[in-house]
């Protein structure tokens, strides 16, 4: 929880900075500064820094924005996932997430943890 609220911070930090720098505007930035501290972590840590950054802000009385972890990536970013992504799937691994599919009759919660055979 620690790390995820680290990212929080470098994202808030960012936006407070205003726009100073490379990057076009402030959003830009802030995304940029907290893409850069998720990229201190290896691979296999993002998704648990990710939700922690959720249960940094969740977890208190007074709130604050989880914004950070349902930032879009940059257009011109090939082969990298957004953090939004990273979030999805960080949620799925955990089973707090399911795909959820359109059909005919409406949409459909489809458990992504079940086999083929109906068994967990």
């Amino acid at each position: 929880v620690q790390l995820g609220a680290g990212l929080n911070k470098a994202y808030t930090a960012a936006l407070r900075m205003g726009k100073k720098g490379q990057h076009a505007n402030v959003l830009e930035r802030a995304r940029a500064a907290a893409e850069d501290y998720l990229a201190h972590f290896p691979p296999e840590r993002r998704g648990a820094i990710l939700l922690g950054a959720l249960a940094s802000v969740y977890g208190k009385e007074d709130g604050g924005a989880d914004t950070a972890v349902w930032l879009a990536g940059d257009s011109g970013e090939a082969g990298q996932y957004s953090l939004a992504h990273q979030t999805v799937n960080a949620l799925r691994e955990v089973g707090l997430l399911y795909d959820i599919l359109m059909t005919k009759e409406g949409l459909v919660v489809y458990p992504t943890g079940l086999e083929a055979d109906g068994a967990e």
